[in-house]
C-alpha cells in the first residue's frame, strides 16, 4: 500500500511539494495548470485541506461553479468532474477514452455522476481538455 499524498494539514501544496509527489509526471501537472490558466472561462485552482478525507484537494472553479476536483497520488494525479444527466449525450459523443464513457454510463441514476480521469500520461490530458470543455460549456455547439 502506498502512503497517501498531501495528508499533512500544515504542509500546503506548493509547486515544490507537488513536484515532489508527482516526480517525473510533474510536467503533466504543469501542462494541466497551464490549461486551467488559459481557459477562457477564467478558471481558478484553489487548495483546501478537508478533515473528512484527511488530505488536501484542489478545486477548479469558474465563477462560483465547481468545475472539477483534483487529488494527488504518488506519481500521478486525478481530475474528477461531476456531471448531470443532461450531459449524457455530450459525454457519449465526446472524443475521450471509451473506458471513461463506460464508467460514466454505469453510474446512471445519480443526480451528479463522477467522470474521473487518471493523469498518468500525456494522452489523459486530451481527455481532461475535452471534459473540461463540456463542464464549462465551451464544448456546447450553437444551433
Amino acid at each position: 500500500m502506498t502512503a497517501p499524498c498531501l495528508d499533512d494539514p500544515k504542509v500546503r501544496p506548493t509547486d515544490g511539494v507537488l513536484a515532489g509527489h508527482l516526480k517525473s509526471r510533474a510536467r503533466l501537472w504543469s501542462a494541466f495548470t497551464g490549461m486551467i490558466q488559459a481557459d477562457p472561462a477564467g478558471l481558478t485552482l484553489q487548495w483546501r485541506y478537508y478533515l473528512d478525507g484527511k488530505r488536501w484537494l484542489g478545486k477548479v472553479q469558474g465563477k462560483k461553479k465547481t468545475v472539477c476536483w483534483i487529488s494527488i497520488e504518488p506519481g500521478w494525479f486525478k481530475v474528477t468532474f461531476y456531471l448531470g444527466s443532461k450531459n449524457d449525450a455530450a459525454v457519449a459523443s465526446a472524443r475521450i477514452a471509451p473506458a471513461l464513457k463506460r464508467a460514466f454510463s454505469r453510474s446512471k441514476g445519480k443526480s451528479f455522476r463522477p467522470l474521473t480521469v487518471e493523469v498518468r500520461a500525456a494522452a489523459a490530458l486530451d481527455d481532461v481538455r475535452e471534459v473540461l470543455a463540456l463542464a464549462t460549456g465551451a464544448g456546447r455547439r450553437k444551433p
